[in-house]
Parts: C-alpha cells; sequence; structure tokens
C-alpha cells in the first residue's frame, strides 16, 4: 500500500518587499505549488490575485465591481471556485486560471461562501443558510 504524504506551504506576503497592501487572505498553492491565488483590496471592492511565485509576477483575475473571495484551486489546477457578494447575494463562481470561462455555480438570494474541492475534484462543498 502506498503511503500518504501531505505537503503543507504557507505563503507570507511581505510588504516592505514591495508586495500588495490589504492582502486578506490566500488560497492553498497550485498542485504544482509554482503559483498561489489570494484576495486583495486594491480599488473599492476585493479582488482575487493570481500569482507566479517564482518570478513575482502576478495578475488581477477578477474585477472590483463586486467583492470576490476565499479562491481556492480544483486538485487537478483547471479551474478556481471563489464567491463574490454581490447586491442581494453571495454566489459561487467557476473560472479558469486566467480568469476567464467564468461560470456562476449558484443563483439564489441565499449567503453561499467558503467554497472547497472534494480531493478528486469532482465535488464542490460550500457553506450556505439556504432555506433559512
Amino acid at each position: 500500500m502506498a503511503s500518504l504524504t501531505t505537503r503543507i506551504t504557507l505563503w507570507v506576503l511581505l510588504l516592505s518587499a514591495g508586495f500588495t497592501a490589504g492582502v486578506m487572505s490566500l488560497s492553498r498553492a497550485l498542485p504544482h505549488g509554482d503559483e498561489i491565488v489570494y484576495v486583495s483590496y486594491r480599488g473599492k471592492r476585493p479582488v482575487i490575485y493570481r500569482m507566479d511565485i517564482h518570478h513575482r509576477l502576478e495578475f488581477a483575475l477578477t474585477a472590483d465591481d463586486v467583492g470576490s473571495f476565499a479562491p481556492a484551486w480544483s486538485p487537478n489546477g483547471n479551474w478556481i471556485v471563489y464567491y463574490t457578494d454581490g447586491e442581494f447575494s453571495h454566489d459561487l463562481y467557476l473560472m479558469d486560471p486566467m480568469g476567464n470561462h467564468v461560470r456562476r455555480l449558484t443563483d439564489n438570494s441565499s449567503t453561499n461562501h467558503s467554497p472547497t474541492w472534494s480531493p478528486d475534484g469532482q465535488h464542490i462543498a460550500f457553506a450556505s443558510d439556504f432555506g433559512k
């Protein structure tokens, strides 16, 4: 039987090193560990950014017209799930790693948040006050 090894890496963005001010949260790294996604305030609302940690290159994946939170890579690195705080609801969205092919996953008046992937990448679990 093969042994299961877990590697945990913590990334800290140092403000004194010229990185982003106002970092709110970090997500786990891309499965091969070369990139991270995180949330930062730089304008009106929180935006999801992606960073190549070796070259310190970053770019915005979402706009600041609504707040975007809690990005999580799929286990295969092909998708990022996150949630937004729209005017009347908090909904889950899916996008590719370039911020394209955005797909809304929930569409109700509930507060849906804290998405996470199943280990096999086939399911997304999240918290919700649906039916409250």
